[in-house]
């Protein structure tokens, strides 16, 4: 089993696992790659997946939702329209 060691709180920690003839790429999150029967291409996997996550936690994020839209506005015949009742 390749490990990619310690990379702090938060970080993907990978492993490659076999199982047979067969090598997957494992992650503390969950991930996992497809079975292969070439280490390296298991590695590859693994190494690829922590890159990309890394890549994506140093992206700036995403924007949030647009601000909520104003009340109307408050001129004395709006008021009127919006306070009275049927």
């Amino acid at each position: 089993m390749l490990d990619s060691g310690n990379q702090g709180a938060g970080q993907h920690r990978t492993t490659t696992v076999e199982k047979g003839s067969f090598s997957t790429a494992r992650c503390s999150c969950g991930w996992y790659g497809p079975a292969r029967r070439a280490r390296d291409k298991a590695r590859a996997d693994a190494a690829g997946h922590t890159t990309e996550r890394a890549a994506e936690s140093t992206a700036e994020p995403a924007p949030g939702p647009p601000p909520p839209r104003s009340a109307p506005s408050s001129s004395p015949a709006d008021s009127a329209a919006w306070d009275s009742t049927p």
